[in-house]
């Protein structure tokens, strides 16, 4: 909803900007009310717009940003924030999904991360499901096992990403205002609409198992939750 107002209202602003350079410098040397009207009604909507949007863009958090922290751009599907990062344990191949909720309700997510679809180039990886449900603002970090062939680590591969994402009680109040980068959702069937996409570089791990399905292999830890006191503050 709030990305929305926002695209609304930079649609308004820059509507507003070519009305008013039109009744200004188009419309000849004939001035009558209406083009005074143009002229005075143009730039004052604009600016009106453009308040909103500052109030909107600059509005201070009621909770801290820690996605924002870790990364500098991060995914979003409904209130559901998060970004992957290849990561290396033990010599085994790892991908991190950080995540945080945006919401003052709990949100109950599945993240998918394949490899990119219509790529002839494109590795034969294994694709990560991983269910996750979050705390209400709540911080925290999946870790799956992520098995890569020998062949591909070092390389860079484009993978596809999405979320299906609902909130059983409801969202509840927004308490952190940056959104990420939309992602398309995960279907019943564990496949992908309109994923978006990342480039990654793939790890240097020396592991080669591709035997198993590794979902077995995905941990979940949260880094950062609200008080419970302060979820019964935010909830009313």
């Amino acid at each position: 909803m709030q990305e929305s107002i926002r695209s609304t209202l930079a649609l308004v602003i820059i509507v507003s900007i070519v009305a008013t350079a039109v009744s200004w410098f188009a419309m000849g040397a004939d001035i009558d009310g209406q083009t005074w009207a143009w002229r005075v009604g143009s730039p004052a909507c604009g600016i009106l717009a453009l308040l909103v949007f500052l109030k909107i863009h600059l509005r201070e958090d009621a909770v801290p940003d820690f996605l924002a922290r870790r990364c500098k751009n991060f995914f979003e599907r409904d209130g559901f924030c998060f970004t992957v990062v290849p990561a290396v344990r033990a010599e085994c191949c790892f991908l991190d999904v950080f995540f945080q909720n945006r919401y003052a309700n709990r949100s109950e997510a599945t993240v998918m991360v394949a490899p990119s679809r219509g790529f002839i180039l494109a590795a034969k990886l294994r694709r990560v499901v991983v269910e996750i449900h979050c705390a209400p603002a709540a911080f925290g970090v999946a870790r799956c096992r992520w098995p890569i062939p020998s062949k591909y680590q070092g390389k860079k591969q484009s993978l596809d990403v999405a979320a299906t994402v609902r909130y059983p009680e409801g969202r509840g109040r927004l308490l952190r205002s940056r959104c990420g980068i939309y992602v398309g959702r995960v279907t019943n069937t564990l496949g992908i609409e309109k994923p978006a996409h990342v480039k990654l570089r793939l790890p240097l791990c020396g592991e080669n198992d591709e035997d198993g399905d590794g979902q077995e292999d995905i941990q979940i830890e949260t880094l950062w939750e609200l008080e419970q006191h302060e979820i019964q503050e935010e909830a009313t």
